[in-house]
C-alpha cells in the first residue's frame, strides 16, 4: 500500500514544473513543522499553479538545538532575497535582525506576511508587508481594557523581554494603561538570553512592588520561572501575558500557569472542524499537538500563497497586488483563523479573544476591544 501511495505522489508531482516556487519561513520550530505540513498537502494536491511549492526554512538544525545566532539568522534571511524562486516570505519581525531583513525584502519587491504584532502604521513604511496579527497598539488597548474591567489598575507592573518586540509592546502598554488611569509602579526588562537566576530576580523585584496587576511581555518559560514568586509574594495579583506568552507548554500544562490571561485570535484547541482538522493532521505529522496561533497563521499564510499562485499571481509583484486585493477586488481567503482580507493598512483585522488559564484547561472569554471597553464601568 505504501508503495502505491509513493507512486501516486510521484505521478502527481511529475506534472509539475521542475523548479519549485519557494516560500521563505521564519516561525520557530513549530511554525516550521506546520509550514512543511502545508507544503506536503499542497504538493500532494498537484502543486501550486502546476509547480511544486517548497518551504525555505531558516536553519532548522541550529534552531532546534538553540544554536541560532543573529549572524546565522541574517544569513538565512538573505538567501530568501537572492533566490529568485522565493515568491514570498512568512516571518516574525521581532528584533533588529528581522527588521534589517525587511529592508532587503522591500528593495527586492518580496511580499512578506508578518506573523506577530507590529506597529499600527507599519505598512506605511513597509509597503510589501502584510500583517496577519492585530497591531501592538490594538493588543495593548485590549489588555488595558481587560485590566480596567477587572479593576486592578491601582498598582501596575510591566516586565518585558529586551528586544524590539518587548520595547515596543511595553511602550504601547504604558500608553494604553495610563490612558485608563493606571498607576504604573514598576517597569522591568530582561535579556532574551537571561539565565533562570536573573529572570527569578526580576520576578522577586516585581513582586516587591506589591502590584495589583502584572503585564508580562515575554515567553512562557521565562514567566514560569517567576510566576510562583509573583503569586506568593504579591497576593491577589492578576497576571496578564501578551501574545508572546502563548505556547504549547501553556496548553499542555495549564496547572503551572493557573490564573494567567493572554490575548489570542483563535483557540487552537477549538472543536471547530477546520482548526480540529489542522490540529489532527499536525499530530499525525509530528506525533504531538503543538498548535498555537502563530503556527495556525503560518499554515494559513502558506495556503494563502498557494491560493494566490493558483489564481495567476506567479511573480513577486503579482502576488503583492493580489494580496492587496483581498477583500476588495477579490474575496477574502477562507483561512483556518477566519476570513483573511487586508485593509488599507495591509492588516488582516482579526478580532482578539481573551484566553483564561485555569488549573485544568485554557478557556476563552469571547471579547473584543469594543465589548471590553463598554463593560469597564
Amino acid at each position: 500500500m505504501k508503495r502505491y501511495v509513493i507512486i501516486a505522489l510521484a505521478v502527481l508531482l511529475a506534472g509539475c514544473k521542475d523548479t519549485p516556487y519557494r516560500v521563505g519561513v521564519w516561525a520557530g520550530p513549530t511554525g516550521a513543522n506546520v509550514a512543511k505540513m502545508a507544503e506536503s498537502e499542497i504538493n500532494f494536491s498537484g502543486g501550486a499553479n502546476k509547480r511544486r511549492l517548497k518551504a525555505h526554512l531558516v536553519a532548522q538544525a541550529a534552531v532546534t538545538q538553540h544554536l541560532l545566532t543573529p549572524e546565522l539568522l541574517a544569513a538565512n534571511l538573505d538567501t530568501m532575497v537572492v533566490d529568485s524562486n522565493v515568491i514570498a516570505v512568512v516571518t516574525r519581525i521581532m528584533d533588529d535582525v528581522t527588521e534589517e531583513a525587511t529592508k532587503k525584502f522591500e528593495a527586492a519587491g518580496v511580499p512578506y506576511l508578518v506573523l506577530n504584532p507590529v506597529d499600527e502604521n507599519y505598512a506605511a513604511t513597509h509597503p510589501h508587508a502584510f500583517l496577519l496579527a492585530p497591531s501592538i497598539q490594538e493588543q495593548s488597548k485590549f489588555l488595558a481594557d481587560i485590566a480596567a474591567r477587572d479593576k486592578v489598575l491601582d498598582r501596575v507592573a510591566i516586565v518585558h523581554v529586551k528586544d524590539k518586540y518587548g520595547e515596543s509592546m511595553a511602550a504601547a502598554l504604558q500608553e494604553a494603561l495610563r490612558a485608563r488611569g493606571a498607576n504604573i509602579v514598576h517597569v522591568g526588562r530582561y535579556a532574551a538570553t537571561a539565565d533562570s537566576a536573573t529572570v527569578l530576580a526580576h520576578g522577586l523585584e516585581t513582586a516587591s512592588k506589591k502590584p495589583t496587576a502584572v503585564f508580562w511581555a515575554g515567553r512562557s518559560p521565562s514567566l514560569l520561572i517567576a510566576y510562583g514568586s509573583l503569586l506568593n509574594r504579591a497576593r491577589g495579583v492578576r497576571v496578564y501575558g501578551t501574545d508572546l506568552i502563548e505556547s504549547y507548554h501553556v496548553y499542555q500544562w495549564p496547572r503551572y500557569y493557573d490564573g494567567l490571561r493572554f490575548p489570542r485570535v483563535v483557540d487552537p484547541l477549538s472543536s471547530d472542524s477546520v482548526i480540529a482538522g489542522v490540529r489532527d493532521r499536525q499530530i499525525i505529522w509530528i506525533g504531538r499537538n503543538e498548535l498555537t496561533n502563530e503556527s495556525l497563521l503560518t499554515f494559513d499564510a502558506m495556503k494563502l500563497i498557494d491560493y494566490a499562485l493558483d489564481n495567476g499571481a506567479t511573480s513577486r509583484q503579482a502576488l503583492t497586488e493580489y494580496l492587496r486585493s483581498l477583500g476588495t477586488g477579490n474575496e477574502p481567503y477562507p483561512g483556518a483563523v477566519g476570513p483573511i482580507a487586508f485593509d488599507a493598512q495591509q492588516r488582516a483585522r482579526l478580532p482578539l479573544q481573551l484566553a483564561v488559564v485555569t488549573h485544568t484547561a485554557v478557556g476563552t472569554a469571547f471579547l473584543d476591544s469594543t465589548t471590553v471597553a463598554a463593560s469597564r464601568d
